[in-house]
């Protein structure tokens, strides 16, 4: 056996290497590409470093590493000369001893040197090496040897005699023992250098004779021994077992076998037993057992001045003194004595069967119990006594309470108190607290009563000092402002059946209570008020710290008291158990954690750095521990896997992580410990991993789907546009075709008849005398008419035939027959930009606009200059039309058209419906301007672009 630095306790048997973590045993498995020398493991020793000496049984050596790694430090050629080899130390200078069964070797720098008689080593066999002080010391079977460092020899220094055992041992003060007479004596050796022994030297390697524990205990095993043990064997002159022997286990029914083996002391104190049936353990009591005392409840028990501790039974005769020092139980009477209490002002109370005693300065006082019912006195068993500072109240059988005033026993129910009391406690003076088996706790204050419900069930425990704190059969409360305020715990049981409570000087709390005893330091207890809806943080002391039985229930008296030397007494159904005060802020340290191992799809992998998982890895189970081999099932864990775990996740005493539907990527799986109520680990231990995507979740098969999915809406597109530009294609065929049918309505009758009209008057115009006025009129009424008729056939035109539109020429045509029809001066064009092909109709709608501003201008504002301007600019295109003349009143302008004319109206309808914006100023006597502006997408016509593929 050996236990390495990082709390693993290892073992080595004839089937393999094993290791356990307090919880769990688990064959040792190297790492990928290692293997051990062997399945029969004969010796471990552990480095101070953390790493772990093998030796097997047929030869060889090897070296797990703290890190995992496994190395060899022997070769081949070296294994036959160390088979069986029985113990390991290491040197100062870091070299290795090595006994087997035969002969002595040292090992350093890969080299290997035998010790035998040429170096003054005369052993026939090789027992155990103790390097100590810089001494190097090896026993045999009859003798014990001193390396000489200067000479590189070992000097014969004590011989044992015959039958010898040749075991040597070290205390923990430094001091180097012989092992004499198969372990019948132990005694000193006088020539060793003594020094303190490194603190965790007994669990470096298993002693297979004796061994002195931490305290100074000597142990020993042996071949159908068992289990021997000397107390404090450490500050005796020399030991002789069968004298000084305390204790011993050597019965078949005690140990798995009484063929012991080896003996190993761990970091936490525990010591461990290898026999040939298996492996025992010996934990450390937190809880000392006080003998003497009867072990039957109920028990009282109370402190006088002295700082004595006195202990009554109510089942059993005597009366027990423990001393103020923390000596053993005396006891003090061999009469019967039922109830202890100490009275307020200090005294010591004792109830016998007829009277009421009080002890105080060693003089004593005396109460007769009232007299039975024929008026002699008789025998009472009294199970309660308590002083409330103004009267003594005693509860005796049949007779119920009675409370001792004014000189008499007055009965309590004539003092207004309730029969049925399940707990009561003491408050201020005067006060008292009482429970009942209704859940009820009823105050009685000097004569008034007040009553308090709960849901506690029956009230079996009470503490009325600053707080007044409640225990029931359902739970633990506090009375705060007349309210119950329950507390919670992790596991609800361990606030169950408080029957003892009790406050130290530091503020802690300690319940005894049906799981054991229950100790909540004061800071978490205030954090735990503060806070009702928050878990009670708490340590739990039970069986694997020496608590036995069960809390004592039977008389409802309280099942804790105050101990000698600022201990605490606490009281089960198997007896007195002592907790000594130094135990008090015990805070055990946190344990060492390890991520064990992840598991998916039923294989395990180790955690080692880059680990990557499969494609598809969304379900697994990470595995993990805490090297504490004393109190494994006190420890709790806490997890988180970064990257889906925000916080740390409460896994209670569970040491298995559980994720599904976890997506690719990497994480980094934390898990820390702590045992009850001490800290986390630090840190806490890690396991980092990758989960490959499948070939769904890369980012190149995304990239793809992404690239298809804008093809397919690229396709989408072009088929709407294709949809929409038919669907335009057979409007605008509609819209033909019914312009050709207004052209030829127009054609066929009003130019037609237009033209008849203008044939007619031009007949009745040639009758008439050539000189006449009204010959000249005809003339000139017939030239306009042909001017219109010209101006309607140029609209025939446009409606049936769609060519694109020359503005500038167009607008010089508008001019010019303006001019001739109204008389004003030529119409002037001018273009800015380059000129632009315009959108189907716009054109159309920008001459019937421009024409309708020259025909105004020319009809009405009787200018003298008239200028139209054309400007193809890249983001819009303007028409500008403007005149000098007499201008347009603003009242005109404000109503946006004069009454009964559309003039205006029309143009502003055409920019509409064009989509651009149409603008009129005008200054009376300065002329007006009117300015078309349009958005170059709606002014010129487009020219599809073809996509990339059409080009190919």
């Amino acid at each position: 056996m050996a236990q390495t630095t990082d709390g693993w306790l290892w073992l080595g048997t004839n089937f393999g290497l094993y290791r356990f973590d307090g919880s769990h045993f688990e064959r040792y498995a190297p790492p990928a590409g290692a293997r051990l020398l062997g399945d029969s493991i004969r010796t471990l020793h552990a480095l101070e470093n953390g790493d772990l000496l093998i030796a097997y049984e047929y030869g060889g050596i090897s070296v797990r590493r703290r890190d995992g790694t496994l190395a060899h430090l022997t070769g081949d050629k070296l294994r036959s000369d160390l088979r069986g080899i029985n113990q390991i130390a290491k040197d100062q200078d870091g070299s290795l001893w090595l006994a087997t069964a035969t002969q002595l070797h040292r090992y350093a720098n890969g080299k290997l040197q035998r010790y035998g008689p040429e170096q003054g080593f005369t052993g026939l066999r090789s027992s155990t090496i103790a390097v100590a002080g810089g001494q190097v010391w090896v026993s045999d079977l009859f003798n014990v040897f001193l390396l000489d460092r200067s000479a590189n020899r070992f000097q014969k220094m004590e011989k044992a005699g015959p039958n010898g055992r040749g075991g040597l041992l070290r205390s923990p003060d430094g001091q180097l023992w012989f092992e004499t007479y198969y372990g019948k004596s132990v005694v000193r050796l006088p020539n060793a250098i003594s020094g303190p022994r490194p603190r965790f030297s007994s669990a470096e390697e298993s002693h297979g004779a004796g061994m002195f524990d931490r305290h100074g205990n000597l142990w020993q095993v042996g071949p159908l021994q068992g289990l021997s043990m000397v107390a404090r064997a450490q500050a005796l002159d020399s030991i002789e077992l069968e004298r000084d022997l305390t204790g011993k286990l050597n019965q078949p029914w005690q140990l798995s076998s009484i063929s012991t083996t080896g003996l190993l002391e761990d970091r936490s104190g525990n010591i461990w037993v290898s026999t040939f049936a298996g492996l025992e353990r010996l934990r450390p009591s937190r809880l000392q057992a006080i003998h003497g005392p009867p072990s039957q409840e109920p028990y009282s028990a109370a402190n006088d001045a002295p700082g004595n501790t006195w202990v009554a039974s109510l089942n059993a005769p005597g009366l027990w003194r423990l001393p103020a020092d923390g000596g053993q139980a005396v006891l003090e009477s061999e009469d019967s004595y039922a109830a202890v209490t100490t009275a307020r002002d200090g005294a010591l109370l004792l109830a016998s069967k007829r009277f009421l005693e009080r002890r105080e300065n060693g003089k004593v006082q005396r109460i007769d119990f009232p007299a039975g019912p024929d008026g002699k006195p008789r025998d009472w068993i009294a199970t309660r006594i308590i002083d409330d500072g103004h009267r003594v109240w005693v509860q005796l059988n049949t007779l119920g309470w009675l409370a001792w005033m004014d000189g008499r026993w007055t009965p309590a129910t004539e003092l207004g108190i309730e029969p049925g009391a399940a707990a009561v406690a003491l408050g201020r003076s005067g006060q008292l607290w009482i429970g009942y088996g209704d859940g009820r706790l009823v105050l009685y204050d000097n004569g008034r009563k007040q009553s308090y419900a709960s849901e506690l069930g029956t009230i079996v425990g009470l503490l009325a000092g600053d707080e007044v704190i409640v225990g029931g059969e359902r739970g633990l409360a506090v009375l705060q402002n007349g309210q119950f305020l329950s507390l919670k715990a992790r596991d609800p049981e361990v606030l169950r059946y408080v029957t003892g409570i009790a406050v130290t000087s530091n503020g802690d709390r300690w319940f005894n209570g049906g799981r054991g005893v229950v100790h909540v330091r004061n800071a978490d207890w205030r954090a735990a008020l503060a806070n009702p809806a928050s878990l009670l943080r708490y340590e739990l002391i039970d069986a694997a710290d020496g608590y036995v039985g069960q809390t004592a229930t039977l008389s409802r008296l309280p099942s804790i008291a105050a101990g000698p030397q600022g201990s605490l007494l606490f009281m089960t159904s198997a007896g007195l158990l002592r907790l000594a005060a130094e135990e008090f802020q015990a805070v055990h340290p946190a344990p060492f954690v390890e991520v064990l191992r992840l598991r998916h799809h039923a294989q395990d992998e180790a955690n080692r750095p880059g680990l990557t998982l499969p494609p598809g890895t969304d379900n697994f189970s990470i595995a993990y521990t805490a090297l504490e081999l004393g109190r494994a099932q006190h420890v709790r864990f806490q997890y988180q896997l970064l990257g889906v775990d925000t916080d740390w996740q409460d896994a209670g005493e569970r040491r298995i992580a559980y994720y599904t539907n976890v997506g690719h990527g990497s994480y980094r799986f934390r898990v820390r410990a702590a045992v009850d109520n001490g800290p986390w680990s630090d840190g806490g231990a890690e396991l980092a991993f990758t989960v490959m995507p499948t070939l769904t979740q890369t980012l190149w098969f995304r990239g793809a789907c992404g690239l298809a999915l804008l093809i397919l809406l690229s396709l989408l597109y072009r088929y709407r546009l294709r949809v929409v530009t038919r669907r335009l294609e057979e409007r605008l065929l509609v819209r033909t075709k019914e312009r050709e049918r207004i052209a030829r309505a127009l054609h066929d009758t009003i130019i037609q008849g237009m033209q008849a009209i203008i044939l007619r008057v031009h007949a009745i115009g040639l009758s008439l005398p050539p000189d006449s006025r009204a010959r000249r009129d005809i003339d000139h009424t017939l030239e306009q008419a042909e001017s219109t008729l010209i101006e309607g056939r140029d609209e025939v035109r446009d409606l049936r035939d769609d060519k694109p539109v020359e503005l500038a020429a167009a607008l010089e045509d508008i001019g010019r027959l303006a001019g001739r029809t109204y008389g004003h001066a030529a119409l002037q064009v001018s273009t800015e930009g380059k000129s632009r092909p315009l959108a189907e109709g716009v054109a159309y709608e920008i001459l019937a606009i421009a024409r309708e501003a020259i025909y105004n201008a020319s009809k009405h504002a009787e200018a003298d200059r008239l200028t139209a301007q054309l400007v193809f600019g890249a983001r819009r295109f303007t028409l500008v039309v403007r005149d000098n003349g007499r201008g347009i009143s603003p009242q005109i302008l404000q109503a946006g058209a004069k009454e009964g004319h559309w003039g205006m109206a029309g143009m502003r309808e055409r920019a509409q419906r064009s989509g651009g914006t149409l603008a009129i100023e005008s200054i009376p006597g300065g002329g007006t301007s009117v300015t078309l502006r349009l958005p170059a997408r709606d002014a010129y016509k487009r020219r599809p672009r073809p996509w990339p593929w059409q080009t190919l």
